[in-house]
Formats: C-alpha cells, sequence, structure tokens
C-alpha cells in the first residue's frame, strides 16, 4: 500500500473518532444518566446539534485542504519516488511525468538531470570495461568461429559455457541444451563422469607421465551420434570450483567407414582363401609331376586360368570396395557452388586466366572445397590449353541427387582419350600429392565431354553429390555472440522444496507465451503457437528460445486471426499439441515458468497435461502481479502498459515469441525494482504476488 492510502486512511480515522465522540457526548446529554455537569449538559443539549456541524464544516474544510496537499505534495512526491526507482535500476532514460502544479519546484529537472549523468556515467563505465577486455573480446570470438564444439561445465557437470557448434551438433536436442542445465541431458552419463574423476585424480596426485587432458568416446542421449571428446581440468584460480572445458566433434560417419573397412578385411581374406589354395595345390602337383600326362596336366592349368581369372575379378571387386570407403572416409562439406566458382573466378584473376561467366542457380553440394577448387583450376587451364578459348561458362544444373558442374566453350567436345589423360595430372598444391583423378575419385565422380545444348558449343561435365540442405528449410540463424555464464554465480537448486530460498539471482526462469484460437480454454479452445526464452543470472539467452506453431485441430476463428496473424493455412502441417507440450516441458525443465497474466497461459497447458503425459510442477511468476505490488498506484499493468513504464520497447507484438521477449525484458527489470524491496528470493517473491492475487480478486468482486 502506498503511503498516501495510508495518510488518506489515518486521517478518515481521526475524522471518524471525533465525529462518534462528539455524537456519544450530545446523546448522554439527552439520556437519563448524564456523565457531564448539569451546565455542560444544558448546554449541549441546546448547541449540540450546531456544534456537530460545525465540527463536520470543520472537518470538511480540513479534508480539502488535505486533498489540496495530497494533489500537490504527496501524490507527485510518490510518483517521483517510484520513477526515481525505475531510473534506477530499469531505465535510466525515464522521464519524470509529474503533473503541473506540483509544489516540488525543480525537483523533477533535477532528477531529470542527474539521470543523464548517470547515463553518461555508465557509458564512460562500459567503453571503459569494453576497452580493458579486448582479451575476453578476442576470445569470444575464437571461441565462436571454431567448428568444434566447445562446452565447459563445473564438476557436476552443469554447463556454464557453450559455442555455436555445440548448438549445431545437438540441433535435435536443443530443448535440453542451456547453460546451468546438466550434459547429461545431451551426453551418457558414464564416459563423462569417469573421465572428469580420473582427471580430478590426476590433480591430487600428478604423476610426470600423466597429461591433463583425456581423450574419450560417447554417444549422445539419444544414441544418434557417436562424439569424440577431449577433456581439460581448468586450473583453479580464485575460486574453489572446479571446472572443465570439453571439445566435442562427431566421428559417427568416420567410426561407421572404420568398421566397414575391418569386415571388407575380413571377408576379403575369406573370399581370397579357397582360390588360393585351389591354385597352390594345382601348382604343387604339377612341380611334383613333370612326367604328367597332357590331358591330366592341361585339366590342371585349366583350373590354375579358372581360379586366377576369378582372383582378378574378385581383386576388382575388393578395390572398388576399398575407393568406396576411402571415399566416404573424407570429410565432404556443404558448400555453396557461389561461393565455390566466385572463388576459382579469384584465383584465374590473380593469374590472368580465361574470363569466366556464372550462368544457372547456385546449389549446395558435398564436396572437399579446397580440392575441387584444385581440380576446377587444373580443367580451366587444360581447357583452354587444349581450345585455345579467351572465355568460358560455368554452369550449375541438378541432376538426379546429383549436381553437374558444366564449363562450357565456344568450339567442339575434348576427344575421350585427351579427357582421360588429364585423370593423372599432379595438383601441386594439394595435400599428399593428389592426382585429379584422386579427388574425382573421392567425390565418386567422372568427367567427360559433349556436345552442349546449344548449337556451336561443348562442355566438360562433372558431376558431384547434391547436399540434403538442398531440400531442407533454412534453420533458425545462430546468434551472433556466444552467451557466457556469470562463473562467480554455479549454484542451482536440486530440489524444488528448496526452491523458496533460493536468490531470484541465482535462479533459471523460463518466460513463455502462448497464442490460441481464442480465450476460453474449458470450451475448446486451443493452443496455436508457443514460445519461450531462458534466463539465467538475470541475463536473457538469446540463443535458448523455444518456438513452435501447434496444430489445434480446429478451425481458428477470423477475430483471433485478426490479433496474432496465425491462420489455418499456417498450422495445417504443424505437430499436435501431444508432440509440442513435452518438448516444451523438456526445456522448461528445472526452471521458474513466468508469463504476463500467467494464470491464462498455465491454464491452456494444464487441461493439456493429462493427454500430453506431463505435469508443470514448475514454481510461476506472474509479471502482471509483480507489477501491481510494486506500483500499486498505477492502474495500467498490461504488457505495454508496463513495458512503457520500464522503458522497454515493443516488438513483434501478439506473437508467442515477440510478447515471450517482451516479458523476459520486463521482468529483469522488475526483478532489480523488487530487490530494491527486499523480495530477494523466490518464496518472498511468490508470497508478494499471492498479496495482490487476493487483492485483485476482491476488487474484481466489487466491480462485479
Amino acid at each position: 500500500m502506498s503511503n498516501r492510502k495510508k495518510y488518506w486512511g489515518l486521517f478518515g480515522f481521526f475524522l471518524v473518532l471525533e465525529l462518534a465522540v462528539v455524537a456519544i457526548l450530545i446523546w448522554r446529554a439527552t439520556t437519563e444518566m448524564p456523565l457531564l455537569t448539569p451546565e455542560i449538559t444544558a448546554w449541549l443539549q441546546h448547541h449540540g446539534g450546531i456544534l456537530l456541524a460545525a465540527l463536520a464544516g470543520l472537518f470538511l474544510v480540513l479534508g480539502q485542504i488535505w486533498s489540496w496537499i495530497d494533489k500537490s505534495l504527496l501524490e507527485p512526491t510518490e510518483a517521483l519516488s517510484r520513477d526515481i526507482s525505475i531510473m534506477a535500476k530499469a531505465d535510466p532514460n525515464r522521464k519524470i511525468q509529474v503533473d503541473s502544479g506540483h509544489w516540488l519546484g525543480a525537483l523533477p529537472e533535477s532528477v531529470e538531470q542527474l539521470g543523464a549523468s548517470l547515463v553518461q556515467a555508465r557509458r564512460e563505465i562500459n567503453e571503459a570495461l569494453a576497452t580493458g577486455t579486448q582479451g575476453v573480446e578476442r576470445l569470444e570470438m575464437v571461441i565462436k568461429r571454431l567448428k568444434v564444439g566447445v562446452i565447459v561445465c563445473d564438476a557436476e557437470a552443469r554447463i556454464l559455457l557453450y559455442n555455436a557448434s555445440i548448438q549445431d551438433l545437438f540441433r535435435n536436442q536443443d530443448q535440453a541444451l542451456g547453460l546451468g542445465r546438466s550434459l547429461f541431458g545431451l551426453c551418457a552419463r558414464l564416459p563423462v563422469e569417469t573421465t572428469m574423476i580420473q582427471l580430478l585424480q590426476q590433480r591430487e596426485n600428478p604423476q610426470d607421465n600423466e597429461r591433463d587432458e583425456a581423450r574419450f568416446f560417447c554417444a549422445t542421449t539419444q544414441g544418434e551420434l557417436l562424439l569424440d571428446c577431449i577433456m581439460s581440468l581448468l586450473p583453479k584460480q580464485g575460486t574453489d570450483k572446479d571446472m572443465f572445458v570439453m571439445t566435442l566433434s562427431e566421428v559417427t560417419r568416420k567410426m561407421e567407414a572404420l568398421q566397414r573397412n575391418d569386415r571388407l578385411i575380413r571377408t576379403s581374406l575369406e573370399r581370397f582363401r579357397s582360390p588360393m589354395a585351389t591354385i597352390r595345390a594345382a601348382a604343387e602337383n604339377l612341380v611334383e609331376n613333370p612326367d604328367m600326362p597332357s590331358p591330366t596336366r592341361e585339366t590342371f592349368t585349366q583350373i590354375i586360368n579358372q581360379e586366377i581369372k576369378g582372383l582378378s575379378e574378385l581383386f576388382d571387386s575388393v578395390s572398388r570396395e576399398a575407393r568406396a570407403l576411402a571415399s566416404d572416409h573424407w570429410t565432404l562439406t556443404d558448400t555453396h557452388t557461389a561461393d565455390l566458382f566466385a572463388t576459382l573466378e579469384r584465383h584465374l584473376t590473380k593469374k590472368r586466366g580465361p574470363t569466366l561467366l556464372v550462368e544457372g542457380t547456385p546449389l549446395w553440394i558435398q564436396a572437399d572445397a579446397p580440392a575441387l577448387l584444385l581440380v576446377l583450376e587444373a580443367l580451366v587451364e587444360n581447357i583452354v590449353a587444349t581450345t585455345q578459348v579467351e572465355s568460358l561458362t560455368l554452369e550449375t544444373l541438378m541432376g538426379d541427387r546429383r549436381v553437374y558442374l558444366d564449363i562450357i566453350w565456344s568450339g567442339d567436345p575434348i576427344p575421350s582419350g585427351v579427357v582421360e589423360s588429364w585423370q593423372g595430372l599432379p595438383l601441386q598444391e594439394s595435400t599428399g600429392n593428389l592426382t585429379l583423378g584422386d579427388v574425382l575419385e573421392r567425390h565418386g565422380g567422372a568427367i567427360w565431354s559433349q556436345v552442349h545444348r546449344t548449337s556451336g558449343q561443348a562442355i566438360l561435365r562433372l558431376p558431384v553429390s547434391s547436399s540434403p540442405r538442398q531440400w531442407q528449410l533454412p534453420r533458425e540463424e545462430i546468434p551472433e555472440r556466444p552467451e557466457f555464464h556469470d562463473f562467480s554465480r554455479t549454484e542451482t537448486v536440486r530440489e524444488l522444496g528448496r526452491l523458496a530460498a533460493s536468490s531470484l539471482a541465482n535462479l533459471t526462469f523460463v518466460v513463455f507465451d502462448t497464442e490460441t484460437t481464442g480465450l476460453n480454454p474449458s470450451n475448446g479452445d486451443e493452443i496455436i503457437s508457443i514460445a519461450g526464452v531462458r534466463i539465467v543470472n538475470g541475463r536473457i539467452l538469446q540463443g535458448e528460445t523455444f518456438q513452435s506453431l501447434v496444430n489445434p485441430r480446429r478451425t481458428i476463428p477470423r477475430v483471433s486471426i485478426g490479433i496474432h496473424g496465425i491462420t489455418d493455412q499456417m498450422v495445417k502441417d504443424a505437430p499436435p499439441i501431444e508432440e509440442v507440450l513435452p518438448r516444451f516441458k523438456e526445456f522448461s525443465t528445472g526452471a521458474v515458468l513466468v508469463a504476463h497474466n500467467a494464470a491464462f497461459d498455465m491454464r491452456f497447458l494444464q487441461l493439456k497435461e493429462e493427454l500430453c503425459g506431463v505435469w508443470f510442477d514448475n514454481p510461476v511468476l506472474d509479471t502482471l502481479l509483480l507489477s501491481v505490488y510494486l506500483h500499486d498506484e498505477v492502474t495500467d499493468h498490461t504488457l505495454d502498459g508496463i513495458a512503457g513504464r520500464l522503458g522497454v520497447q515493443i516488438r513483434e507484438r501478439h506473437t508467442a515469441m515477440g510478447d515471450a521477449m517482451v516479458t523476459a525484458e520486463v521482468f529483469v527489470r522488475l526483478l532489480e525494482l523488487l530487490n530494491v524491496k527486499g523480495i530477494s528470493s523466490l518464496g518472498l517473491a511468490v508470497q508478494a504476488s499471492e498479496s495482490m492475487l487476493q487483492i485483485r480478486k476482491q476488487q474484481a468482486k466489487a466491480n462485479y
């Protein structure tokens, strides 16, 4: 309750008390047992009404004076106090909103000047910090650009840091990935836990022959990938926390290739054994029996010839399988032909090579880009040397899951014998002294020359594998900067029963929002979109979000479409709530749920719990109720109203992700204001919310 309301309540109490005392005296004066002297009693009997009216008039005048003081001093003072609190903890650019006619003089203007000075001071501090942390910024950039995944975790396997490559590696388990969450939600527990214990033991008992890192293999929890992991124990620096850094890279394909290679060797030995034994036996008979009759000798000779022919065919078969395995063993990555051709053009320009034109739609291919670039460069140079043309055209065409890279020129095709001879050309800048044919074999293709579809032109065609990325929808872009965890705060709560005493500053929150077909969850309205974002240590993690459309299995009313813009066509192919809600539950496990007008969103979730087989027993905080607690004198507690009051910019309003992000920014600023009022634990925040909930329920009943 605000001080103004307390003052008005106190004033009203004394007014009623004084009037009651006078009324009692007058009543006593008219009874048979007066308590006063006869003179006072007589006077009250004749003039009591006048006295009562005079006192009422006096209090009315005092009430008007008090109202004037309240309007000119108390109300502006309270508004100024609220704005100062917001300025200090949430929005330093806040403009003081005090009605004209106040008695505060130049105080509001002075406070605004103080706020401007605060903004300037913070800017200077940030600039100084930025100057002093250039090394950290460079480290962030290095980690962000590493193609290998990097995770930092504590001794209890809680994730403190990860880079963008980890997000890519665990893209199918993104709900389980997040700061403060367990690494065991991503990787098999046993190899990780065993390696941690091993490294801790080595630090306690160091040996000269022991390294400070350990390499191991582990599978993802879903068993889809095999990971090659290298873990190191970080040195302690002013903290008693043990922290580990681990690099992870996928080796599923490499391990499968090694297994296939092993099987090929073993089966090949078995397949060679029988014909070799037959040849050996036949040869021994011929050697040991020089006087063998001619028909018998001819029979043994035919046996040897047949077995040798079979061995030759077997050798060719094994050779083809070995080449396929060797090709599969090489790492081929997604490459865009536009980038490949642009790089080729720059290389040839430096060498003053022929003019290149590019046609066709750029496509995604799977290739060893540096090696394929050397092949294209060698082919262009040999085509120019053979045909004497001065310009060439590069074109990409889509085949049956293959992409054709065509080099086109005016003139006749190059004879097949000449093209075949190029296979042995050495690629001087390649690793391992590869030939042009080696790289072509690695890519599972061959080259040939033929007449072009345009009269008077010819092509040299190189087929390569198409990337699955060709048909996949574009994935959400990974945030520009990696998210770092505050290493000074690594304690998390293991049991929900202990959350009440936990500091709000140390908890993980999931701020979420839903879009629905309507406002009546109990009468058939359904969720059509749900989104959430994590907050860890007071920081909104832009890279840790959840977002999904939901097929409601019913028509979306036109009036609802006008609000959120989601149509029946948009959700036609979306997953049903039975698939989406368990994923959101996994995303929010161990977190406090936060929403604006949370009862509305939680009702939609709770009605689907039994159907989906998940239960949301997370603690819940409501930004609406927290705003009422902090600013009970303000009437506008809509999301727009709170955002405007706290200086939060509204973006993508009435979309699940847009509203979740705005609510998250509002919540972070409300946490600062709550801390000023002594609300520092989850239990106190819940109590404050519940007290406001009871008040609003009573207000709703009174209004009804």
